[in-house]
């Protein structure tokens, strides 16, 4: 007992600071027994992030566009022109303002109502308005 009176006239604490040093030690006291409880006596339930799964997705699409820069695809202004009936959803994909999803919807109208005879067909599919038409169509052709 005699220490901690000792330590009590050395550091003359007043009744809040002892409450407060008190607080502190007993939070780092319920700190450690809760890390030593989840490092000793529970299982990781939840898995690792990792980004693999988005890299290869981003070198695939990399890949994709890579190949479809390299065909002969392009007009004498070297702009992409793709044919809406007979296009690939990669190559629907290089259509601006044009996304997975959008190519989907092009695809899925183009199986189910046939070929597409001219611009007015494409407002059909959900998604594309007047603005997103006004940009694809100097890059499309229907035939």
């Amino acid at each position: 007992m005699k220490f901690f009176e000792r330590l009590q006239d050395f550091l003359a604490l007043t009744k809040n600071e002892k409450k407060v040093l008190f607080f502190l030690s007993i939070t780092l006291v319920v700190g450690i027994g809760i890390d030593f409880y989840k490092t000793n006596f529970t299982q990781d339930k939840f898995p690792t992030f990792t980004d693999e799964k988005y890299d290869s997705i981003f070198t695939s699409r990399s890949k994709t566009f890579s190949k479809l820069s390299e065909k002969n695809l392009t007009d004498d202004s070297n702009r992409t022109i793709i044919n809406i009936n007979t296009a690939t959803k990669e190559e629907l994909i290089l259509l601006p303002g044009v996304g997975e999803e959008t190519a989907d919807r092009i695809l899925i109208f183009r199986k189910e109502e046939g070929l597409f005879k001219d611009a007015k067909d494409l407002k059909k599919i959900k998604g594309i308005g007047d603005k997103k038409l006004a940009k694809m169509i100097p890059r499309i052709k229907f035939k």
